[in-house]
């Protein structure tokens, strides 16, 4: 929340809004910490805080600590004495050499306080945080807010007599984590019966679960930096040691909104005036944002992706899909809506025929709206195989792109039969037969190929690998195979801020754009279909394709993409694919200018 109390009481309304009456009166509310600091109104936003019990007695509100909060207690005094008998000021220590630079605080009291109490007064030598493009507001914590929001002068230790005792005792009874037996998640089977760990940044991947909760339980202040609460990369993902069990592990901290599976990350913002403040719930995981009820309602549809596609062969997912997008816009909203889908409509899901049969149909079915059919790296493999790939654009032959992966020949079993010799190198891998049975990476059995094109060839009722595939498949999806575009932009597209709309560029492509190389010549190469590269990192990328260009970082430029198996929004950069062709997880789409997401699921739990 960050100080900021218009987002706190719009994004609550919201919320109030969006669930039955009964749902909203009864809810466990987890607030995921980070309440003080940048934002103008750290004082308001504890006042409405604390009232929330009175005013409805009969929610649960569970308030973590985050990084931010620990260390404006530990400035107060109000942190609990460290479990093995040290003092405050032996958490100095480890971080003494950053003391000038940070310009630790060094007034009354400094030498009963904890490192992080003193960090966060302090007064920082430089003036701009280059890390995140902004201007420090005092300290490292960017304090200074919270100290004007009751009315003294940063540094001050006049603010440890201006806190109300009633927010002192808030910021006493924090929690540093917050465990629940017994919650439900959505996924495509209905709901799942999970553990939940709500804690402010997350768990380290390879340090004990349990010895981690026991810290966080005790509140253990004898440690410098607690990672669970600032922590960055090293708690991003799951620990290890829950990767197979059912347990839900909920964070905010990361100024990201990422949802992977059963970890999620719900911070949009980060502090920042103009980027929304979001809520999830559950089970159905719907996003909630304070700027939901601005501006019109959607201007563009954007059908998401999974891992390595999106729809992925799932008919009841895409049924599902576009009825709930139907619901949750206005019926003129819907009939006139660009709806962009994403990629990888084949594959790993058992209906690859009856899915295309579905996209070909829209135009006829909705003709005032205008569809917009991206190539996914799957897609582009099955049109490989079909001989529907324009020519290299370089007057060189497809079978020219063997030679970077020939070591990989055997190992994926490419394909040998009728035509081969003619077929570029992703159609032979996509028709192949692959040694292995089982994909560590994703935990499932291989189908027929490195792509799990067995399903396609099943859909259109021919074995895996049968050249038979070239004359079952119908000419209006090779017609719609041959038009699918690699790339697609639009000059101005609308998204929701706390500024109201912005105006945007906005290029769509299946995987995402490489950073470090030039955007023109990028997408002059998807323009063109360009089939000369033997692996396409604009459809096939991992990594490379993750972040927005260098180039577009100061431009107005939405990247929006499906590809990488998650849900990732963060800022202007947008990654819409929790499914990944998994069976269990849901096909989602996001809807624009609003950036409210919707799933096939959603319809499932009110």
């Amino acid at each position: 929340i960050h100080g900021h109390i218009s987002k706190l009481n719009k994004l609550w309304s919201n919320l109030q809004s969006a669930l039955s009456p009964s749902d909203f009166s009864s809810a466990l509310v987890i607030f995921l910490g980070d309440y003080c600091d940048r934002g103008p109104e750290t004082q308001q936003v504890i006042d409405l805080l604390i009232k929330l019990p009175e005013e409805h007695p009969d929610q649960t509100h569970v308030f973590l600590a985050g990084n931010h909060d620990f260390a404006f207690a530990g400035f107060l005094g109000l942190l609990p004495p460290p479990l093995d008998g040290s003092e405050f000021k032996d958490t100095w220590d480890e971080f003494e050499r950053n003391e000038e630079r940070e310009g630790w605080y060094n007034g009354e009291g400094f030498e009963d306080m904890h490192v992080q109490g003193r960090r966060w007064a302090g007064t920082i030598r430089v003036q701009f945080d280059s890390a995140i493009g902004v201007v420090y507001n005092g300290s490292i914590y960017d304090a200074g807010s919270t100290f004007e929001s009751y009315g003294v002068p940063h540094g001050s230790p006049d603010l440890i007599k201006a806190v109300p005792k009633s927010h002192k005792k808030f910021f006493e009874e924090m929690v540093w984590v917050h465990e629940e037996e017994d919650v439900c998640v959505e996924t495509e089977e209905g709901l799942k019966q999970c553990k939940l760990i709500a804690v402010h940044a997350g768990l380290e991947r390879r340090t004990s679960v349990n010895e981690q909760l026991e810290l966080l339980r005790a509140r253990d202040t004898s440690i410098p930096k607690i990672q669970p609460l600032s922590g960055r990369r090293n708690v991003w993902d799951i620990p290890q040691e829950l990767d197979d069990k059912q347990t839900v592990i909920v964070s905010g901290h990361h100024g990201k909104l990422h949802i992977d599976g059963l970890r999620l990350i719900v911070d949009e913002s980060g502090g920042y005036p103009d980027i929304p403040l979001a809520a999830i719930i559950l089970p159905s995981k719907k996003i909630i944002r304070d700027t939901d009820p601005r501006g019109p309602q959607v201007h563009y549809l954007l059908n998401g992706a999974r891992t390595t596609n999106d729809i992925h062969g799932y008919i009841s997912k895409l049924d599902n899909l576009w009825s709930n997008l139907q619901s949750a816009v206005n019926p003129s909203d819907f009939s006139s809506a660009l709806v962009i889908f994403l990629g990888d409509y084949c594959d790993r899901g058992p209906e690859t025929r009856k899915v295309i049969d579905f996209l070909i149909s829209l135009p006829e079915k909705h003709p005032d709206q205008t569809h917009v059919f991206l190539a996914g790296n799957h897609d582009f493999a099955f049109a490989g195989f079909l001989g529907l790939l324009p020519s290299p654009s370089d007057g060189s032959d497809l079978k020219d792109t063997w030679n970077e992966f020939k070591d990989s020949e055997e190992r994926e079993g490419w394909y040998r039969g009728e035509g081969f010799e003619d077929m570029h190198l992703q159609g032979r891998r996509w028709a192949g037969k692959i040694k292995a049975q089982f994909n560590s990476v994703k935990g499932m059995a291989y189908k027929g190929s490195i792509y799990d094109a067995g399903s396609t060839f099943e859909s259109y009722g021919v074995p895996h690998g049968s050249s038979d595939l070239m004359k079952a498949v119908p000419e209006s999806h090779k017609k719609f195979l041959s038009n699918m575009v690699w790339v697609h932009e639009e000059d101005d597209v609308c998204i929701e801020t706390e500024e109201g709309l912005k105006h945007c560029k906005l290029i769509a492509v299946h995987a995402g754009l490489e950073k470090g190389n030039s955007v023109d010549e990028q997408l002059k190469l998807l323009r063109a279909k360009d089939t000369s590269i033997s692996k396409v990192p604009y459809l096939s990328g991992r990594k490379n394709v993750w972040d927005i260009p260098q180039e577009l970082d100061d431009k107005q430029t939405l990247v929006v993409s499906g590809h990488h198996g998650k849900l990732h929004i963060d800022g202007l950069r947008l990654i819409i694919d929790e499914g990944g062709g998994y069976p269990e997880k849901p096909v989602a789409a996001i809807v624009l200018p609003s950036q409210k997401i919707i799933r096939d699921t959603d319809h499932v739990c009110s």
